[in-house]
């Protein structure tokens, strides 16, 4: 899952739009710290700080899939909640 705020929406280069209109973006491989620093406030005891290398690059979209979206795609709402449009 990937949010960005909007100033890192205004700076994304988008790889493609699907035909449910949701936008992709690319991720390239590299590396990156996961976790939180030990002071930070809210932080649990799983969150402990290490290295993630991505080996291969992906795409994600750059918001949540909505219910309707999926239903669209895959053509059940598994979730059990109805939604209108």
């Amino acid at each position: 899952l990937c949010y960005l705020d909007n100033a890192e929406a205004e700076q994304a280069t988008y790889a493609f739009t699907n035909k449910l209109n949701m936008r992709f973006i690319s991720i390239p491989p590299g590396t990156f710290i996961m976790g939180s620093p030990l002071d930070e406030i809210g932080r649990e005891h799983d969150e402990v700080q290490h290295s993630v290398t991505i080996s291969k690059g992906f795409y994600i979209s750059d918001t949540e899939v909505t219910q309707e979206q999926w239903n669209k795609l895959m053509g059940n709402n598994p979730s059990g909640t109805s939604f209108t449009r």
